[in-house]
């Protein structure tokens, strides 16, 4: 599986076409990978430190492993969920991985307590 050194997007998907088609990835491969996949962490335009898209992904949105094209905010979102999705599925003990993924946890648990406070006005059931 090729790395796609200018879209994170397509390097997801082709992490899940893989996975999908049932193809056997090796261990040297998966970690490459997902030390590129984590190595977009928090970089400028990742939704709530997760895992940043390219300007070109940001400007033109992406297309989706099952075919919908998202160009809007969402698309931040979505990208940075599915790459954490992709890491979680590549299975690789790597510091660097595990730490891009905890912190991408992190922001994304800050955005949904927020929300939650937000819309239950501050209180917690």
């Amino acid at each position: 599986m090729a790395i796609n050194r200018t879209s994170l997007s397509r390097t997801v998907d082709a992490v899940s076409a893989a996975l999908f088609e049932g193809r056997k990835l090796a261990a040297t491969e998966r970690s490459h990978v997902a030390q590129w996949i984590a190595a977009r962490q928090g970089l400028a335009g990742a939704y709530a430190g997760t895992f940043a898209g390219f300007p070109s992904e940001r400007s033109r949105g992406i297309v989706l492993f099952t075919g919908e094209r998202i160009a809007s905010a969402s698309a931040r979102h979505i990208l940075g969920e599915e790459a954490s999705r992709a890491l979680r599925l590549l299975r690789v003990r790597d510091r660097s991985v595990t730490r891009a993924l905890d912190a991408a946890d992190g922001g994304l648990m800050r955005c949904l307590t927020r929300s939650i406070d937000g819309n239950s006005g501050g209180r917690t059931a």
